[in-house]
Parts: C-alpha cells; structure tokens; sequence
C-alpha cells in the first residue's frame, strides 16, 4: 500500500483540486483501528471521521463488509438516525413526520389505512379482522375481505 503525498490526512484517495476533499479514507484495518474510517460528506465538504455526524449513518445493515464506510444522509422522516439504516429514526422529523410506529423506529406523516392513532405520537397496527380502525386496534372502519368475518356490521 502506498501513500498518496498529495492529499492531507486523513484521505487516503482527494479531489485534484483540493487536498482536503477526500474521495476515500484509510482502513482502520491499515491503519490500527484508529484513524477516521468513515467518508462524511454533508454536501459542503467531504472529510473522513470516526463517526457520522447527526442526522447521517453509517448504514451498516445496506453495506457489504469490503465496501468503504461512507455516512449517508438519514431519511427525510428522520432528525436523527440509527448506525444500522438510514430509515431507522431515533428521533421524527417532526412537524412533518410526527408519528412513530410503534414497535418500529419507523416515522409517519399520519397513521394511514391499517393503522390507528394510539397515542398524541403513536400508530398502531390495526387487529385483524380489521384493515382499518380508528381510536382502538379492534374498533374497525374497514374490514379484510380475506378474513373469515369480511363484511362490517354497524349498530
């Protein structure tokens, strides 16, 4: 392996016009598990770090072990997301993504069909005979017609 002199650590592989934008970092297995590993690039700049910033993963569950390790922007419904994906949020996007899925770190614009509003941030999954409720997971609005109770019956 060889040293690129003309570009500044800690690129390993930079842009011709500038030495600061790296295109590539060193592999912490090259490098002793130290140096920064992961290209970050926000759009401004593109850098290698340890981390990714706020608001971007590392996507590990998307990459293959001999890939680089680069930081992808989170989902739009994300402020902030999970090292694993970029789709998993630790925090909603909120006001425009003010709905988690429970059980999931999924965000939502609303509780859509098969799905209630259990709680001011919450959906939740509809019971089956129901593919659409509202207020509970049994108060059903529509139900599956592949069920063995398919049509819905009012007071």
């Amino acid at each position: 392996m060889f040293l690129d002199t003309e570009c500044r650590y800690p690129c390993l592989k930079c842009a011709v016009s500038n030495k600061n934008h790296c295109e590539s970092c060193w592999d912490e297995s090259a490098t002793g598990g130290i140096d920064p590993s992961f290209l970050m690039d926000n759009g401004t700049v593109s850098t290698c770090k340890q981390n990714c910033d706020k608001g971007f993963s590392a996507n590990n569950d998307a990459r293959e072990v001999s890939e680089p390790k680069v930081c992808q922007k989170c989902d739009d419904s994300c402020n902030n997301c999970l090292e694993s994906s970029i789709y998993d949020c630790v925090v909603c996007n909120a006001p425009l993504y003010p709905f988690r899925l429970t059980g999931t770190a999924r965000c939502l614009t609303a509780c859509g069909i098969g799905y209630f509003q259990s709680t001011k941030e919450t959906c939740s999954t509809c019971k089956s005979p129901c593919s659409d409720c509202f207020g509970t997971e049994s108060n059903c609005t529509l139900c599956d017609t592949d069920s063995d109770r398919p049509v819905l019956y009012k007071n």
